[in-house]
C-alpha cells in the first residue's frame, strides 16, 4: 500500500484515526489533494485543527460539509490566561503585572474577529464584525468556558457523541478528567473597571 494513501489506523488503546495531520499546512494540503480527498473518503468523523481555520475549510465542499464547534470566554479572561501562560515560558515576564502586560502591546487585538474573517492585520470595520457574527451563526456550534459541562453536553448531543461517552469507559474517563482540570485551573481575575481591564477592552 502506498505510504501516502489515506487510511484508518488503530492505536494500542483502540483509538482509530486517519493518517492525516490536519494541524499542519502540509497535512491540510494532503487532505485537500483531489487524489486523497479526506472529506469524500468518509473515513473521518472529526477533523481537529488549531489556528488553521481557513486552510482547513478547503477540506469541505457543498457536497461534503462540515460544522465547527468551539468554546468562547470573555476577552479579558482570555488575555489573563495568555498572560499567565506566557509567564511560564518567558522569563522576562516573571515580575510583570497584568497591567504591565496590558500596556506592553503584547495583547491580542480583536483576535476572534480577525481569525474568523481572515484579517490578521490592519483596521477592522463594522462589516468585519458582522461577517464574523454571521460565520458563527451559520457555521459554528458555540460553547462557553464558564459553562464547560453544559457546553460539552451540548456538543455531544448535536454531534451524536452521547452514546460514545456513556458506553465507553475510557472516553468517559477522558472527558471527566478534562472537565475536572478545567474546573481546577482558574487564573486570578481582573476587576471590571480596573486599569488593566480598561486597557484590554479598548
Amino acid at each position: 500500500m502506498h505510504a501516502q494513501e489515506i487510511q484508518v489506523f488503530e492505536a494500542d488503546d483502540g483509538t482509530r484515526y486517519v493518517n492525516v495531520d490536519t494541524t499542519t499546512y502540509a497535512g491540510l494540503e494532503r487532505a485537500t489533494n483531489p487524489k486523497f480527498n479526506l472529506a469524500a473518503s468518509g473515513l473521518s468523523d472529526l477533523v481537529i485543527f488549531t489556528s488553521l481555520l481557513h486552510p482547513a475549510s478547503y477540506i469541505f465542499s457543498p457536497q461534503y460539509t462540515g460544522k465547527l464547534f468551539t468554546l468562547f470566554r470573555h476577552p479579558v479572561e482570555r488575555v489573563v490566561s495568555r498572560f499567565h501562560h506566557e509567564q511560564q515560558t518567558d522569563m522576562t515576564l516573571q515580575d510583570w503585572t497584568i497591567t504591565q502586560y496590558a500596556q506592553s502591546g503584547r495583547v491580542e487585538n480583536n483576535w476572534v474577529t480577525r481569525y474568523l474573517v481572515n484579517k490578521p492585520g490592519g483596521g477592522l470595520t463594522q462589516d468585519d464584525v458582522y461577517l464574523a457574527m454571521d460565520i458563527l451563526r451559520r457555521k459554528c456550534v458555540v460553547g462557553l468556558v464558564d459553562h464547560i459541562e453544559e457546553s460539552m453536553s451540548k456538543f455531544e448531543s448535536i454531534f451524536g457523541w452521547s452514546s460514545l461517552v456513556q458506553n465507553n469507559p475510557d472516553v468517559k474517563d477522558c472527558r471527566d478528567r478534562h472537565l475536572e482540570q478545567s474546573r481546577m485551573h482558574k487564573n486570578p481575575s481582573v476587576e471590571e473597571g480596573s486599569e488593566a481591564w480598561n486597557i484590554i477592552m479598548v
